[in-house]
């Protein structure tokens, strides 16, 4: 999932294509964030890891992810029920998840 590779489908290239470009956002300064009465989350790249961090009513939580393709996961799967409300039960095309999830960026605190 690091870089496209021309294998796959167009799709798929594109797919990885934004993950890329997601990442590459993250790194240089973009994030995303929730807050809503009990808490909230912040995901973001601290200058050496990608980073999960959870606060609120439940314990403070602070994940770190080793790896592009750990992280990508974590995004997908914090993203899930956003990207497919409208659609649910059914799934959206992963194109589309991502070009949500890439809609979703904000400037990160610093």
């Amino acid at each position: 999932m690091n870089q496209p590779t021309g294998t796959g489908s167009a799709e798929d290239r594109a797919v990885q294509g934004l993950q890329q470009e997601v990442l590459a956002a993250m790194r240089a300064g973009m994030g995303f964030a929730t807050a809503h009465k009990e808490g909230g989350t912040h995901l973001f790249h601290d200058g050496r890891v990608f980073v999960r961090e959870d606060y609120g009513d439940q314990p403070n939580i602070r994940e770190t992810y080793p790896s592009d393709e750990a992280f990508i996961q974590c995004l997908r799967q914090f993203h899930d029920w956003n990207a497919r409300r409208d659609v649910y039960p059914d799934q959206p095309p992963e194109l589309a998840v991502w070009q949500y999830i890439r809609s979703r960026l904000v400037r990160h605190r610093a």
